[in-house]
């Protein structure tokens, strides 16, 4: 400077963005980087600056660049999920995959965006580039062999890969198409082969992967479960022959590992949990989840017990049993909101006077709370003084959320097994209900809306989420086909049907699903286009059920560049725009709401 004294260019930077001028921000963060290169902290604020001015690509660049600098950066991993989760990424190959992969390491709960990234990334260059042209040329079944038949090729020992299958659902065609070979070609294996440790670790990251896609896949041999008697694959002893090996690992490619433990003695379970089992790296894949099996079969029973047959009605009875089958979605990522959060977000939908009770100890439900990530991040995002009370129709379902609180040492959440209809578990009154994609499978979901107002405070504060009919056209096209295999076909059946969408051009009915997350497992895929009751909605049917009941509607959950969009489209109307003039939005922009009607509403 003309004064002769250094810029405190990170100061200047700092103000400049807390002042909201994002662009001279990251110009001085550029700058001071200029003159500390391995300064993490520096990338991770050009980050932020760079994700508020909307150039979200430069973003999650600086955030991995952050983490390949620093690796450990907690917050910076969290943000990094965080952008890779709610934004499209452009140019995914400026993405450093160290810094994704010290991601991975330093917060695990960023497993789902982080992995599918990796996936994009090496798919750009490389081996798996290459293999996949090779099976569209050649086939996936005869590419498959030649990557195990004789040693495991590059690709399968790429630990980049590897973590990926392990951390997230895959959602690419073709990569879903090569896994599915691999799981068939692992099994025409010699035995001999599986003492090559490469290939061990890649079916145990296969198994991973079909874990959490909870085995939505078909394929020659995926329609019937592979059988075998785990005490005789351990009888003798804990080294576990090259037969033994290759069983076992087959088994988990094919079979749940609830199916597996189904007949399994209680010292077989000891042994295949145990760290001496051999080879060490099937312990190491069997121990956690054998632990997590037994907690949550324990919970669920100490559940159902407590809640004693609490379900009459029928519908809610055939819903629960689809839940209890297969409980939904059984999550592998969580993004943890700041303490009091949501809070304050709603700040930007109601009032200070609406918002005062918070200030005390309040009380939250959370509606059919499934396996409780929205319950979770409600319990902390609603902070200390929030008492929550999560209810869901499935012990099961229930069972997993619970496990997942403890592990996490979310304290202020109880969980209980009950009927929104007869919600003796949790009378209430409660200051907030939030009801989230359930009231759309009940009979008749008003005279469950009806129910959860009987539970809310006068003035109270209310969040429903409800199909809409406008989003779900191809969806119920779907029900009216001749192929359509019903709501209670078997999962076979289920996964037949799921490759046949799969594969359909994108202007036919079903055509388009690959893009929903729910597609890509099985438990997500019956939610989405087989579950057993549903019912839909228009935008005029929700206006008229608000005013009948005194609700006012309050806003939409959307990104803010829909809500931004809307209102440019209506200069007319004040924020957050009536009922009728969003539908009217939603004739034009028919994919709106494909997350659902999800708004709140405020009892007056």
């Amino acid at each position: 400077s003309a004064s002769g004294v250094k810029p405190d260019w990170v100061r200047l930077g700092v103000d400049a963005a807390r002042a909201g001028d994002y662009a001279n921000a990251i110009d001085l963060f550029v700058t001071a980087i200029s003159h500390d290169q391995r300064n993490a902290g520096l990338r991770y604020n050009l980050a932020i600056a760079l994700e508020r001015a909307g150039d979200i690509d430069d973003a999650a660049v600086s955030l991995s660049d952050a983490l390949r600098i620093k690796p450990g950066m907690t917050e910076a991993a969290e943000r990094l999920g965080r952008v890779l989760a709610c934004y499209d990424i452009d140019e995914p190959g400026r993405i450093d995959p160290r810094g994704l992969m010290n991601a991975l390491n330093t917060s695990p709960e960023v497993g789902e965006p982080v992995g599918r990234m990796l996936i994009r990334i090496l798919r750009l260059g490389g081996p798996l580039r290459d293999v996949l042209e090779a099976g569209a040329l050649e086939g996936f079944d005869q590419t498959a062999h030649d990557l195990v038949e004789r040693r495991t090729a590059p690709l399968l020992r790429d630990k980049v890969f590897l973590r990926a299958l392990a951390c997230h659902t895959n959602m690419d065609v073709e990569v879903e198409q090569l896994l599915i070979a691999l799981r068939d070609a692992i099994a025409d294996l010699p035995a001999e082969r599986f003492t090559d440790k490469g290939l061990v670790a890649f079916a145990l990251a296969l198994a991973a992967q079909n874990e959490i896609n909870e085995h939505v896949h078909t394929g020659q041999s995926g329609d019937t479960a592979v059988r075998i008697d785990l005490n005789d694959v351990v009888a003798h002893g804990a080294k576990l022959s090259p037969q033994s090996t290759q069983a076992v690992l087959v088994a988990l490619l094919h079979t749940p590992l609830e199916g597996l433990l189904r007949h399994a003695t209680s010292q077989t379970i000891t042994t295949l949990a145990a760290a001496t089992l051999k080879p060490k790296s099937i312990a190491a894949y069997l121990k956690p989840r054998i632990a997590r099996e037994t907690v949550e079969r324990d919970l669920a029973s100490a559940i159902a017990a407590e809640a004693d047959g609490a379900l009459k009605d029928a519908t809610s009875q055939r819903v629960a049993a689809q839940y209890e089958d297969r409980p939904y979605p059984r999550w592998t990522s969580f993004r943890r909101p700041p303490d009091g959060g949501l809070v304050r977000g709603l700040g930007r939908l109601f009032s200070p006077q609406a918002l005062e009770f918070t200030s005390q100890p309040y009380d939250v439900l959370i509606a059919g709370c499934g396996t409780g990530r929205h319950a979770l991040t409600s319990a902390i995002g609603y902070g200390a003084n929030a008492r929550v009370s999560a209810i869901d129709l499935s012990s099961r379902s229930l069972a997993y959320a619970q496990r997942e609180a403890e592990q996490r040492g979310i304290r202020n959440v109880a969980f209980a097994q009950a009927d929104l209809l007869d919600i003796n578990a949790a009378p209430g009154p409660f200051d907030i209900i939030e009801c989230v994609g359930v009231l759309h499978h009940l009979a008749h979901p008003l005279d469950g809306l009806d129910a959860l107002l009987a539970r809310l405070r006068p003035g109270g504060l209310i969040r429903i989420a409800l199909y809409s009919a406008v989003s779900r056209e191809d969806l119920s096209e779907l029900r009216l086909e001749p192929d359509y295999p019903g709501d209670d076909c078997s999962d076979d059946a289920a996964r037949t049907y799921r490759a046949a969408l799969r594969d359909r051009v994108a202007d036919h009915p079903g055509g388009e699903l690959t893009v929903s997350h729910d597609f890509w497992t099985l438990s997500g895929f019956r939610d989405l286009v087989l579950h057993v009751s549903e019912q839909q909605f228009r935008l005029p049917q929700v206006r008229d059920a608000l005013e009948a009941r005194r609700l006012v509607f309050r806003g939409f959950n959307l990104h803010q560049q829909i809500i931004d969009e809307f209102m440019a489209a209506n200069p007319g109307e004040t924020f957050p725009g009536s009922l009728d003039a969003w539908w009217a939005y939603e004739q034009e922009h028919p994919r709106t709401f494909d997350a659902m009607y999800d708004f709140w509403a405020e009892v007056v």
